[in-house]
């Protein structure tokens, strides 16, 4: 190891120990032994471009969060975009050097937790996977895609069920270009580890800190998942009291790791670009000679991680008699999205029960939904338009990818099918599963009623590179009259006009809307004439202005909300609790005929409580 090796490692030590106690944190020995690994990584094997911070090419990295501090520290001194003045920030208010990083920083590649490292390392593999296939269905010799992924983290994070569900899912499919270099600071005793990864057919190095970087050149054109274990051995500095960060302070001739001399950023650079011009000049002659449509807009997409869709509602035809299960139509339209892009990918838990196929551009995870969630934002940091469908009594399995997509603006929408307890399995319920993720901050909620709601959905989504759900159902419905993908964009319209002075109206979303205009035409012999307002997003309805608001529903009338789950965020429009026809109980199992009878959602039942509410003063 060079002068220049041993200085830059210690300024990295020194660097996030100080980080780490200005923030009042305590991972100060993963982040001390890890100060070895990222230098290895950048300085020796990692694959980057100096000129060119969104290189087609780059190896991706992903990182736990509590040794941010270490990657942090590294990026600076290799003269990435983060000042020593962004370092003095860590985890402070507003800083954009957090505990959780962002891709919105110079040199991060993606956002990831503790809990769902592996995954979301999984997802971009399987991007760089597909991408590759693409190139060398074109050209079968290019070479102009094949980045690897790292992942560094701790040896007990690997243990926690969502990376091992990823660890096995990475090992069913031969994921070779995913290397996962873990540090075991603890120094705990791997037999049983070691035993575990060879029954999965890992390729597995067990490494000295000091050999990190032969280590990661062994395994970089492994033909297996392969994981090195780095153990610390020796006497290390373990302690880091104020007394004892001083001692290291002196011992590496190191006053304030702050005061860097600007001649180490240039000897630094100037190391890495040696290593790295051959290829990357190779790359370019490679990429200047091929003239082919599909690999340039491959690389053009990695690099700007632009997904063009754009979808005409007005070319988009149904029939007047079209009556088709909700989950089908959404299939169709899905598949002409998907169609306008290579770039445009499906994941599910269980195809067979989502109905989200589309040509050639599928993962299935089978029921591995940890993973598939994780993976959906490594596809997503990639640039990919992401598409993740299961039923919608999971949506809970999904909020920690929902966190990081709405923080990272990730182009992920899930689509949540069987979507109220009359859709469900019978031995299942999904009653308050709606309204929770209707309160997650900045997440667009969609829930179409028929066919024409689903195109302009979609038409939406399409365009919106920000995450999004659509909850949809498996009911029959036809195309109903009123109903217009144009509107959708405003959150809520009218769908049924009163014929006359209107008496009330009735608010419904999803496949209830057919219910509402069943009841507003059943409800005319009896006086009470009621406009019918379909709500196939809350949060776009929000946005609206409160004379558009108000004039479509008149608080002035009796407001009646109909949708088969909790009743609880509906109060804001309905006249009173008693107006909202909801479900605010776990559910039965029972026939859809049983459960409404149960419920009094049945047609007599519901008009008998409007008749008996209208009456009302």
């Amino acid at each position: 190891m060079s002068k220049l090796d041993n200085n830059v490692i210690n300024y990295i030590k020194l660097l996030s120990i100080d980080m780490i106690k200005e923030a009042k944190s305590n991972n100060f020995l993963e982040n001390f032994y890890a100060s070895n690994i990222f230098y290895d990584l950048y300085m020796h094997n990692l694959i980057f471009d100096y000129k060119n911070e969104n290189y087609a090419n780059r190896d991706r990295i992903v990182t736990s969060p509590k040794l941010l501090p270490s990657l942090y520290s590294t990026l600076n001194l290799m003269g990435f975009n983060i000042s020593i003045d962004n370092l003095k920030e860590y985890k402070k208010f507003n800083s954009i050097i957090s505990g959780i990083a962002s891709q919105k920083i110079s040199g991060i590649d993606v956002s990831c937790v503790k809990e769902n490292i592996v995954g979301v390392a999984t997802g971009i593999a399987l991007g760089e996977q597909y991408l590759e296939k693409l190139a060398k269905k074109e050209l079968p010799k290019s070479n102009l895609i094949n980045f690897h992924t790292y992942v560094i983290c701790e040896l007990d994070e690997l243990m926690i069920s969502g990376n091992l569900e990823a660890l096995y899912y990475i090992s069913n499919n031969k994921l070779s270009n995913i290397h996962f270099i873990v540090l075991n600071s603890k120094k705990v005793k791997l037999d049983k580890t070691l035993d575990i990864f060879d029954s999965l057919e890992y390729e597995t190095l067990n490494c000295d800190i000091n050999g990190i970087d032969k280590c990661i050149s062994d395994v970089r054109d492994s033909k297996m998942p392969n994981i090195i274990f780095v153990t610390p051995k020796g006497k290390e500095e373990e302690k880091f009291t104020e007394e004892e960060i001083a001692k290291l302070k002196i011992k590496f001739k190191i006053d304030n790791p702050y005061n860097i001399n600007n001649s180490m950023y240039i000897d630094i650079k100037s190391e890495i670009q040696k290593r790295l011009d051959k290829k990357l000049n190779k790359w370019q002659e490679e990429k200047n000679k091929i003239n082919n449509e599909t690999i340039n807009s491959i690389i053009s997409f990695l690099e700007s991680k632009d997904v063009a869709l754009n979808i005409n509602i007005e070319n988009i035809k149904i029939n007047d008699n079209y009556e088709e299960e909700l989950i089908k139509g959404n299939n169709k339209i899905l598949n002409l999205v998907a169609n306008k892009s290579l770039f445009v990918l499906s994941l599910s838990s269980d195809f067979n029960n989502t109905n989200t196929l589309i040509k050639d551009k599928n993962y299935s995870f089978n029921n591995n939904i940890l993973t598939m969630n994780a993976s959906a934002i490594g596809l997503a940091s990639l640039g990919f338009k992401v598409f993740i469908s299961l039923p919608l009594i999971y949506s809970t399995y999904t909020h920690n990818t929902l966190n990081i997509a709405i923080k990272e603006e990730l182009p992920i929408t899930f689509i949540f099918t069987q979507d109220s307890f009359i859709n469900m399995y019978q031995d299942n319920s999904a009653t308050y599963e709606l309204n929770s993720l209707r309160l997650i901050p900045n997440l667009y909620n969609f829930r179409p009623a028929d066919i024409n709601e689903i195109i302009g959905v979609y038409a939406i989504v399409s365009k919106l590179n920000k995450p999004c759900t659509i909850t949809i159902g498996s009911e029959k419905i036809n195309k109903l009259v009123g109903t217009n993908p144009k509107y959708v964009v405003a959150g809520a319209y009218r769908v049924k006009r009163e014929r006359g002075e209107a008496t009330g109206v009735i608010i419904a979303s999803g496949s209830e809307v057919s219910v509402a205009l069943k009841l507003a035409e059943e409800l005319l012999p009896y006086n009470i004439d009621l406009r019918v307002v379909s709500i196939p997003s809350k949060e776009l309805f929000e946005f609206q202005s409160e004379r558009y608001k108000y004039t479509l529903i008149p608080y002035d009338l009796k407001i009646f909300v109909l949708e088969y789950s909790s009743t609880k965020l509906w109060r804001e429009y309905a006249t009173s609790e008693k107006y909202i026809l909801g479900v605010d109980k776990y559910t039965s199992n029972g026939t859809k005929e049983e459960l409404l009878n149960y419920y009094n959602l049945d047609m007599d039942s519901l008009k008998t409580r409007i008749i008996e509410l209208m009456k009302e003063e």
